[in-house]
């Protein structure tokens, strides 16, 4: 025999309001466009980042790009319009990436310090694996879509040498002011492949001059954003043990959702 038991049905009348309209009792926050940012560039997973999570990127599409590069900010003891940062990729089970703390700080690193072994006792693919690899920063204003404002791109060593070598006149030796946000040069390039296969093609800088932008206060607000926001400011370093743990697989990365 099957029981059947009903149970009772509460009904719920929200209020009224004058003019027969519904009143709705519930406080409602907005979302900021800072939270939304965030969340929708949180790490997916358990993957350490060396930039901060609010940064946002510029990724090169498959085919034609156009970019402006933006200067250092005013007080910054660059040499260069970008920062020169050293990474190690794919460490841990999560394929984290970390800063060189060697390269960057003149301190001790783990996982120079693996390599290290590595190479003394022969692991020659270990020791490969941990190379660490020479990055330059650089922000960038994408003029396919000026409305996300700076972003910051993350030029390989040889693309970088390749566009440096462009602001160098090979007759006169005078410097190219391609980042000046009154008569700088937008960059132009074209991406093809993808993964290991990608490869740039027609790096070159426009013929003629240009403002940043052509409403000064806008490009008043983006240069605003860099020097508030300097790249060597969005570096997120790690501490020696979680680095080591994270490469022996005993400890989790820090940016991961479940974290």
């Amino acid at each position: 025999m099957v029981t059947i038991v009903k149970r009772n049905k509460v009904a719920v009348r929200p209020g009224r309001a004058k003019g027969g309209q519904t009143e709705i009792k519930f406080k409602y926050r907005a979302r900021t466009p800072e939270e939304v940012r965030e969340r929708a560039q949180r790490q997916i997973g358990g993957r350490d980042s060396y930039f901060s999570a609010d940064v946002q990127f510029f990724t090169p599409r498959e085919g034609d790009n156009n970019v402006r590069i933006l200067p250092p900010p005013p007080e910054a003891e660059w040499k260069h319009y970008g920062v020169g940062i050293v990474v190690h990729y794919g460490i841990g089970s999560d394929q984290s990436a970390y800063l060189c703390a060697q390269r960057m700080k003149d301190e001790a690193c783990p996982l120079c310090e693996e390599r290290d072994r590595a190479t003394s006792s022969g692991e020659e693919e270990l020791a490969d694996q941990l190379r660490p690899s020479f990055r330059t920063a650089v922000y960038v204003i994408d003029r396919a879509q000026e409305g996300k404002g700076p972003l910051i791109w993350n030029i390989s060593g040889g693309l970088d040498k390749d566009i440096t070598k462009l602001c160098l006149d090979p007759a006169s030796g005078e410097v190219l002011p391609v980042d000046d946000p009154s008569v700088g040069y937008d960059l132009n390039f074209t991406r093809e492949g993808q993964g290991l296969k990608t490869k740039y093609k027609g790096i070159q800088f426009a013929r003629k001059s240009s403002p940043l932008a052509d409403d000064p206060e806008q490009a008043q607000a983006w240069l605003e954003h860099i020097v508030e926001h300097p790249i060597d400011g969005c570096l997120e370093y790690y501490e020696y043990d979680h680095i080591e743990k994270v490469f022996a697989g005993q400890a989790p990365a820090e940016h991961g959702e479940d974290a």
